[in-house]
Formats: C-alpha cells, structure tokens, sequence
C-alpha cells in the first residue's frame, strides 16, 4: 500500500498524510454533531476543503464583524509557511483586504536562537507564520506550535 512506499521513500516522516480522513469519520458521528451544535448532516472533502453549511469565498466580512462586534479581542491568525492547501501568501492577501493600520511591520520571530517564523501586528490582528511546518501546524510542529500559544497566551512578544 501507499505506507509501504511513504516507509520507503521517506522514513523519517513524521506524520500521516491522510489524517483528514479520520476528520469526516469523526465530524459523521452524531453525538459529536450534537456537540458542536451542527445541523445533522454528512461531512465530507469537496476540493480538499471540508464543507459545512453555506460557503463563503472569504474571511473579510468575518473579521470585520468581529473588529466591530468585539474590539479588545487580540486576533492571532497563524499559518505554516509549508503549508500547500492554504498557502500563507493567500492568508496575507485576505488580511490585507481588512485594510487594518500597521503597528508593527514583519519580523523574524526566534526561540532557541533559531528563526521559527515571520510575524506582522496590525491593529487588533496579529499574522504569523511558522517556518518548515504544514497545514496542520500542531501536529506537524508541535514545538513551535506550543512556544507561538504560550507567547500569545501570555503576552509575550514575538
């Protein structure tokens, strides 16, 4: 099978491709349905992107209402940089779209005197990205995932 291969070809491989699959698995069962408050349906992979509900093109009027809603929430969107199924250049676009003043321009941000990633704030958002890591960036980079949430959590700069 596919394991054979991914064994072979690269052995030091640390996570499993195709843990989107236990996901649906997971989001099909109905108490878990009941839990998160969905309508009962049946989760599935449209275009690699698990749907829910009506789709929206676009996080814009999402944030906005947000910055509105709920100014003194401090907004953390992270992504890893190797991340091919929502690249970060794509998630910069739409923050840029917010058209939020800049109150700190990008940077490296380092733990253990190594480059983790790249950090922007704007006012009421923070972007940052996360050197060498995919989609999932907890599971791919669990270090670096854990130092960016106990910064962010506790005020810390980056």
């Amino acid at each position: 099978g596919s394991n054979s291969l991914i064994s072979t070809f690269l052995p030091d491989m640390q996570f499993f491709p195709c843990t989107q699959n236990y996901l649906v698995e997971y989001l099909n069962v109905p108490a878990v349905q009941q839990a998160i408050h969905a309508n009962p349906t049946k989760w599935n992979w449209v275009s690699s992107i698990l749907q829910y509900g009506p789709r929206s093109d676009t996080m814009v009027p999402l944030y906005q209402k947000f910055f509105r809603e709920a100014p003194t929430w401090k907004i953390l969107v992270f992504s890893g940089d190797g991340d091919a199924a929502v690249p970060y250049l794509s998630t910069q676009r739409w923050i840029e779209c917010l058209k939020r003043p800049i109150k700190k321009d990008w940077r490296f941000w380092v733990h253990n005197q190594q480059v983790q990633g790249a950090v922007k704030d704007y006012h009421g958002l923070t972007m940052l990205t996360l050197k060498g890591c995919g989609h999932m960036v907890p599971y791919y980079c669990p270090e670096q995932a854990y130092v960016m949430f106990d910064r962010w959590i506790n005020n810390v700069p980056f």
